[in-house]
C-alpha cells in the first residue's frame, strides 16, 4: 500500500523525483506541461497537460496516461462558448502522489459530458483510426 507524499515528510525535490520515477517507469507518457502543487498542509499534487495535437493523438496520449495511473477517473467535457472540448483525468502515481492529467482539443465533437468507463470508451473510439505507429510516439505500447 502506498500513501501520497506529504510535504511534512518530504521536499519539493522528493515530489519531482517521484514524478520522474513514475514517468520513466511508465514508458515516458506525453508531457506538454507539468506543475506541482506543494502547500505544506497535506499531500502534494501533480498536474500534467499532455502535448496538444490532433484529437486522435491527444486521446491516445490520454489513454497512455490512464494506463499508468492507479484509481484513474476520467471526465470528458464538451466545448463551451469559450473553450474547446477537454478531458480531465485524476488518479495516483505509483508512489501514491495525486495526479491530474488534462488534454485539450481545438476542435472535435463531444456529445454531452462523459464520465468513468464511458469516457474511457470514448477515448478508445477516437484512436481507432490512428494505426500501429501511434504507440511509438507515446513512448511505448498500450495494453489491450
Amino acid at each position: 500500500m502506498t500513501t501520497a507524499l506529504d510535504m511534512a515528510d518530504g521536499t519539493l525535490p522528493d515530489v519531482v523525483a517521484a514524478v520522474r520515477r513514475h514517468w520513466i517507469g511508465s514508458g515516458k507518457p506525453s508531457v506538454g506541461r507539468l506543475s506541482v502543487a506543494v502547500t505544506g498542509r497535506g499531500p502534494a499534487q501533480v498536474e500534467v497537460d499532455v502535448e496538444p495535437g490532433e484529437q486522435a493523438l491527444v486521446c491516445a496520449r490520454l489513454l497512455f496516461w490512464h494506463h499508468t495511473l492507479a484509481e484513474a477517473w476520467v471526465y470528458v467535457e464538451p466545448a463551451t462558448s469559450s473553450t474547446g472540448p477537454s478531458v480531465r483525468m485524476s488518479g495516483m502515481l505509483v508512489d501514491g502522489t495525486r495526479a491530474v492529467v488534462v488534454g485539450h482539443f481545438d476542435i472535435g465533437a463531444v456529445e454531452g459530458p462523459l464520465v468513468g468507463s464511458g469516457a474511457v470508451e470514448w477515448l478508445r473510439g477516437q484512436v481507432s483510426g490512428i494505426g500501429p505507429q501511434w504507440p511509438l510516439e507515446l513512448g511505448g505500447a498500450l495494453p489491450g
